[in-house]
């Protein structure tokens, strides 16, 4: 007996038989209208909210779903990660209508398709198993390997917390629009490449399906949704008019003849299938969350359009792309670089089919027919050496870029732990090698370039090098202002205050032509005006440092540090009162300084209000527990007010913190002498001299000074 005969193997649910289309013209799209209106209305919005940015100087911020990632790493609610967490709920109950008709990435897409179609071009879909797998990976690149991180670095995790500007990156009202956006040529680029170009190479919503990582969150979240298609059985005809209209190419048909409603997540809610069925039978409703079904056999059941090996190019093409167009030039975009390799991995297998394959096709373009290249296939070879020729020099560019980033990185590391003098020189040579390898060959240079070989060339100890490219950087560049700033400072070092002074009072004067300026610009001009106080205290001219250090103070004033040099200079001069007063604004700005408070502490007590210098102290010990001079000279101030008891508790708790501090055996021991246990003041005593012989200065007393520190 025929075994096959016998076992028919496993069941499967049979598909009922599609029809021809019908020879009716197709139904008019009753959504269509609808939902161009409202994307058209998305952009109005975001064109409004830029005018409301011009004119008024503040704004809510930025609507933008990559501000999740601050709220992940900082714990800044913003406007960006509200929209998101109020995207992600609706998709849960709902399905994805905030992709189809909120998204200004779909619009572009979908609008290019139409012009496309206008043209009479159609996007042919491209099915590929290597670049499903880009947007998940994008997903967990972004919010979850980070997290993975912190756990795994033992740090903890961010609280919840709402800031302003003042506070830095302000949650919901901002004078920063731009803080988080590419400059207009770039997102200009960005929408070329993620709406015409990708939807023309591998075919309508690419991006959604193979670059974009929220999509994959919302995803997730639409298989856990009520809402979505669902067909009524009595009407539908199985003619697949539904799967034709899909522009998210979902196999409708299969769909609703498997499950009673669309459980693909890929699905968009565009609502073209519902508008375009002849029987009407289908409709937005409510029914059971797919879940897990749209994993079962009977999904897209189709060929995918690559062998294993293509699959295999197809990777390493967009792994290197990735690699490559990354932040190069500091311009290109993480988005816009998943965007140009998954183009750049679908080209490298049409142009390894074209010398291999007996035909290929391109879109409407016939690259080789039965064996021959074609004219089109000619023009294509071409342009293919001239695009491999362009990623390999961007390769050549971006691996400088890096190379030359981390030496300089190194450099100044050993630089600031004052490491091996050769070793940070040898570093900052070979830094500047890189950068000038890219600065010479670069199709454009990157900002912040001229900047970086300037600190190069200067740590490497060519400094007229360094000064030049300090000079260059912002003459090109005028608001950049971190140039001026280090060229003066190389002034300052090779004692040219006169050329430092001239470049500084030009930070002064710097003005900002926007509001989101406002806090960096008062940044430059705060650290120009300390500097020019610091070349007047050099020059004995305290009245032009005061001044100086006013000036830094009224343009940061939430910055101590101009108040600690003018609080310094005052007290060069002799004006306890003044100097005190500089120092009470520190404490306001920072309670927490612990020096601070211990300066002030010792002020007040020679303005005659020990109360107030003990309070001062008591402070400054809750804030240094492990710091024994602190304790000890609060013991004193005590002991001074007749707090005797308590006084010596703070002793007691300075020699344990460090058994051999001599200041605290002397000053316990002389008040337990004075309070009749002499015995035992004597041994502290006692002690204290033997250890004031042995040990270094910096224990023999106290190394609280009288006077305030500087900045």
């Amino acid at each position: 007996m025929n075994r096959r005969a016998e076992d028919p193997g496993p069941r499967r649910v049979p598909l009922p038989q599609v029809k021809p289309p019908s020879s009716e013209p197709p139904r008019r799209n009753r959504f269509a209208r609808r939902r161009a209106a409202t994307l058209l209305g998305v952009h109005v919005l975001a064109a409004a909210h830029i005018a409301h940015w011009r004119i008024s100087g503040k704004t809510l911020a930025p609507l933008e779903f990559n501000e999740v990632m601050h709220t992940l790493e900082l714990g800044i609610v913003t406007a960006g990660f509200t929209l998101m967490a109020l995207a992600v709920l609706s998709v849960g109950v709902f399905g994805r209508f905030f992709c189809s008709w909120g998204c200004h990435i779909l619009a572009l897409q979908d609008l290019s398709a139409w012009v496309l179609a206008k043209l009479r071009i159609r996007a042919k879909a491209v099915r590929s198993r290597v670049l499903l797998l880009v947007a998940p990976g994008a997903m967990l690149y972004m919010f979850v390997w980070p997290q993975v991180s912190r756990i795994a670095e033992g740090r903890a995790m961010p609280a919840f917390h709402l800031r302003d500007d003042a506070g830095g990156w302000a949650s919901f009202v901002t004078d920063d629009f731009w803080r988080n956006l590419p400059d207009p040529l770039v997102a200009l680029i960005t929408f070329g490449v993620c709406g015409f170009a990708i939807v023309y190479v591998l075919g309508t919503r690419s991006f959604c399906l193979y670059a974009c990582p929220y999509g994959v969150i919302f995803g997730i979240m639409d298989r856990l949704a009520p809402g979505r298609i669902k067909v009524d059985p009595d009407k539908c005809t199985s003619c697949g008019v539904c799967t034709g209209v899909c522009e998210s190419h979902v196999r409708v048909h299969s769909e609703i003849a498997l499950h009673g409603s669309v459980v693909d997540p890929a699905c968009l809610k565009d609502l073209d299938c519902v508008s375009a069925c002849p029987e009407q039978a289908l409709s937005f409703g409510w029914t059971r969350p797919s879940l897990l079904r749209s994993l079962r056999p009977g999904r897209r059941n189709l060929p995918y359009d690559f062998t294993l090996f293509e699959d295999m190019l197809m990777a390493a093409v967009f792994l290197g792309s990735l690699a490559v167009f990354r932040g190069l030039y500091g311009a290109v975009p993480f988005l816009l670089t998943l965007a140009i390799g998954g183009i750049l991995a679908y080209l490298s297998v049409l142009a390894l089919r074209l010398p291999r394959n007996q035909n290929v096709r391109f879109n409407q373009f016939q690259l080789k027919l039965k064996g021959r290249i074609t004219r089109a296939g000619v023009v294509f070879g071409v342009l293919a050496i001239g695009a491999g020729g362009f990623v390999g020099h961007s390769a050549f560019i971006r691996y400088h870029e890096l190379m030359g980033q981390h030496a300089l990185d190194r450099a100044t590391t050993l630089y600031q732990r004052g490491d091996d003098a050769d070793r940070v020189e040898r570093l900052a040579r070979e830094a500047r090698r890189h950068l000038e390898l890219c600065e010479r060959w670069g199709l454009i240079t990157a900002p912040g370039h001229h900047t970086r070989m300037a600190s190069a060339c200067w740590a490497s100890g060519d400094i007229g090098a360094a000064e030049s490219s300090w000079r260059f950087a912002y003459e090109r560049f005028p608001e950049n202002y971190d140039a001026r700033l280090d060229l003066a400072a190389s002034f300052m070092r090779r004692g040219r205050a006169d050329l430092a002074s001239s470049v500084l009072h030009e930070v002064t004067q710097a003005r900002e032509h926007s509001t989101k300026d406002r806090a960096r610009f008062a940044h430059y001009r705060g650290s120009a005006w300390m500097s020019l106080g610091a070349i007047a205290v050099a020059e004995n001219d305290p009245a032009s440092a005061a001044a100086a250090f006013e000036a830094a103070s009224r343009e940061q004033p939430r910055d101590g540090a101009p108040l600690l040099a003018l609080g310094e200079l005052r007290m060069m001069s002799a004006d306890i009162e003044g100097a005190a007063e500089c120092l009470r604004a520190v404490v306001d700005i920072d309670p927490h300084n612990s020096q601070v408070l211990v300066n002030l502490g010792l002020l007040e007590a020679r303005l005659g209000s020990p109360q107030d210098a003990a309070r001062l102290f008591r402070q400054a010990a809750e804030l240094t527990r492990d710091n024994p001079a602190i304790w000890t000279d609060l013991g004193a101030m005590l002991r001074d007010l007749g707090e005797r008891h308590e006084a010596e508790q703070f002793f007691e708790a300075a020699l344990l913190a460090d058994p051999d501090f001599v200041s605290a055996h002397r000053q316990l021991g002389r008040l337990l002498s004075e309070i009749g246990h002499g015995d035992e003041g004597a041994e502290h005593l006692h002690r204290a001299a033997a250890l004031e012989g042995s040990l270094s200065p910096s224990n023999r007393e106290s190394p609280v000074g009288a006077a305030p520190s500087g900045p």
